[in-house]
């Protein structure tokens, strides 16, 4: 009979464990927070501290706490961030409700989410229609939101000082500017008229509800939110001022989602700010480095082919690196005479006869049988480059011959 040994785990240094975890703490708090704070839907983005909190405390609980050594922290964080990103939005999506909050321009709050009893059949049908009409305001929100965005930038681009464009530039650039704001004033109308037509709705659906209407959990939809609106003078809808005294007009100013408002020209003076404020690179000292070489050395056969293709001047230097299997780069590098031998060749004239020459223009010029000077020349036996060289005007003869052709074709017709 034998009797198996329990298993003994070794003891585990708190003490090591709570340096490596405090270290990676101060090392990717803030990294982390704007990695889960990306991942997350704008209405969300304030639990993005919460769930790199969460994150924190099971890399404490499944690792650090347990002795285990953390060799990569941020990938692991990352894995088990997303992981919480997973689980956020799985519990909200056990709430099948809708519960929404919405802003127009003037931050005019509009709440949903009410479901009614089936003996009031009036309400329910109300309620659909409200739930469509939300979907239809939250749809022209969002765009009328990103046209006036995207005007706004235009716009900064001409009266800026930041860009410095061509005369066609700025025409093209006008032109896109009025185009957008035809489109963010049509989208802003259009957005107004769903906010009214849902406001409509509202009190219909109040009144057919009677003093008995209540939301879907016995409770106002205000509680349902994922975020709250923002706080803060920025936030009335009476507020026509930023803090520096601009004028809050409907092109200087920003409207977030969760309604606040915010001055462009704060914005431009804060971005130049910090631009201003930025150091500037540091310029390296002494003479640059030479490069190393290779640890795969081009043999010197390659070389010595390429530069034997080189001489045909039907080649160019791509076709003679693919030949090769050479990087065109490194070629060029490992042949520094290639341009003057390219040169060279090019005017190099191979001795042809008088005779094939004047076959080749009377070929090439016959207006009842036109043919390319590729194939030309590949019938005669000589390259192209030697006959341009040695007919110099072959095009104005070329172009005779095409008009000839076009005047015996109109007059066949």
């Amino acid at each position: 009979m034998t009797v198996q040994a329990e298993e003994t785990t070794a003891p585990v240094d708190l003490a090591a464990a709570e340096r490596q975890y405090e270290e990676a703490y101060r090392r990717w708090w803030k990294p982390l927070t704007y990695f889960i704070y990306s991942r997350l839907d704008q209405r969300h983005v304030s639990y993005a501290e919460d769930i790199a909190a969460d994150t924190f405390v099971e890399l404490w609980t499944k690792f650090a706490a347990r002795g285990k050594d953390i060799q990569f922290p941020w990938g692991l964080l990352c894995h088990m961030g997303r992981q919480r990103i997973g689980d956020f939005y799985g519990r909200l999506a056990s709430i099948r409700e809708l519960a929404i909050d919405f802003s127009d321009p003037l931050n005019r709050d509009v709440e949903a989410g009410h479901s009614y009893a089936t003996d009031q059949p009036e309400a329910a049908i109300l309620a659909a229609e409200l739930n469509d009409a939300l979907e239809v305001m939250a749809d022209l929100s969002k765009k009328w939101r990103e046209a006036h965005t995207k005007t706004s930038m235009y716009r900064s681009r001409l009266e800026g000082g930041r860009f410095h464009m061509r005369p066609e530039t700025r025409t093209a650039t006008k032109q896109r500017v009025e185009q957008l704001t035809r489109e963010s004033d049509q989208l802003l109308i259009d957005f107004r008229e769903s906010c009214a037509r849902v406001g409509e709705l509202r009190r219909d659906l109040e009144a057919a509800g009677g003093p008995n209407w209540q939301s879907s959990t016995g409770m106002p939809s205000t509680a349902m939110r994922n975020w709250t609106k923002d706080k803060g003078t920025m936030s009335e809808p009476t507020r026509t001022h930023c803090d520096d005294g601009h004028e809050l007009t409907l092109e200087n100013t920003l409207f977030t989602p969760k309604g606040a408002k915010r001055c462009r020209t704060c914005m431009e003076a804060s971005w130049r700010a910090s631009r201003a404020a930025k150091p500037a690179m540091p310029k390296v000292p002494g003479p640059r480095k030479p490069r190393k070489p290779s640890e795969h050395a081009i043999p010197e056969e390659k070389i010595q082919q390429a530069r034997e293709l080189l001489k045909n001047p039907d080649l160019s230097i791509r076709q003679v690196a693919a030949m090769v299997g050479l990087n065109r780069s490194s070629m060029c590098e490992r042949i520094p005479d290639l341009d003057q031998l390219r040169d060279v060749d090019r005017k190099r004239i191979v001795p042809v006869s008088d005779e094939l020459l004047e076959k080749a223009v009377s070929l090439l010029t016959d207006p009842d049988h036109p043919r390319s000077v590729r194939s030309v020349c590949a019938e005669l036996g000589f390259s192209n480059v030697t006959l341009y060289n040695r007919v110099p005007n072959l095009p104005a003869l070329r172009a005779q011959a095409r008009e000839k052709r076009r005047a015996l074709a109109g007059a066949v017709r």
